[in-house]
């Protein structure tokens, strides 16, 4: 807080901008990505003095186009490109020894792309892209063996989860499953406790907005009958309930449990 002691840490890029970003505490380190110019943008991390400011590269002839920083407990998850295995999940622990990627999941040089990382508990959910069953939610552990797709949503496409949101042990998210369109998911982490919340059955409802308050989960739909309108679903009730929640009529009625606010 004072004129003596405010400096620059290190001077990255000695020939121009280093542009730092993402910056990311991770217990008493603080990790950000950045450009030194040589190799491109890359994972760094310091611990507050010159010398402790150093690059950890996942790909040390280019760039790794670092992002998604995301802390869970004393690791750091992030997307990065090595050069050979394409863009993957990797992990930190602030060293150059403990950095390594986390898994190959698109096995080869194509790329994986895994977006949208959540954590919940000691657990990292994320999206990505694999041969065989397109974009689909994924979990990790930070474990090669613990790294695996929650569920196969669309089993003819890509299901494109977006808007990830934690309610306690629920995470909730919306996808496409190829049939009913785009609607509200909730998932448990296991393939069998992800389902959708069926709001719009001529039609994806087209969630939006998703925001979690006192174990009410609020987004914006549209279910046919009243247009894009305020909903909510109560993750108490959600909780104790099979997660695979479902109008059973095409009436203008939300599911047992989901509500649309009156003013």
């Amino acid at each position: 807080g004072t004129t003596a002691g405010t400096f620059m840490l290190k001077d990255v890029r000695v020939s121009g901008d280093s542009d730092p970003g993402e910056f990311t505490m991770v217990g008493s380190k603080m990790f950000f990505t950045a450009d030194d110019g040589v190799i491109g943008r890359q994972l760094w991390v310091t611990d507050g003095t010159t010398n402790g400011t150093i690059a950890l590269p996942a790909n040390t002839s280019g760039t790794s186009n670092v992002s998604s920083l995301t802390a869970v407990g004393n690791t750091l998850y992030y997307s990065a490109d090595d050069g050979v295995n394409g863009y993957e999940l990797w992990k930190s622990d602030g060293t150059i020894g403990g950095t390594t990627m986390v898994k190959d999941i698109r096995t080869g040089a194509l790329n994986s792309s895994p977006q949208q990382l959540t954590v919940n508990g000691s657990s990292l959910y994320f999206t990505a892209v694999n041969d065989t069953q397109g974009r689909e939610l994924w979990k990790s552990n930070g474990t090669s063996n613990g790294t695996t797709m929650v569920a196969d949503i669309n089993t003819v496409g890509n299901s494109n989860p977006e808007q990830l949101v934690v309610d306690g042990s629920l995470l909730y998210f919306v996808a496409n499953d190829g049939v009913s369109g785009r609607e509200p998911f909730v998932s448990d982490g296991t393939a069998n406790g992800t389902g959708s919340i069926d709001i719009n059955r001529s039609g994806g409802s087209r969630p939006d907005r998703l925001v979690r308050h006192n174990n009410i989960l609020y987004f914006t739909a549209n279910d046919g009958f009243n247009g894009s309108e305020m909903w909510a679903v109560n993750g108490s009730w959600l909780a104790s309930t099979a997660p695979n929640v479902t109008r059973s009529e095409n009436a203008p009625l939300p599911p047992s449990g989901v509500s649309r606010p009156v003013p």
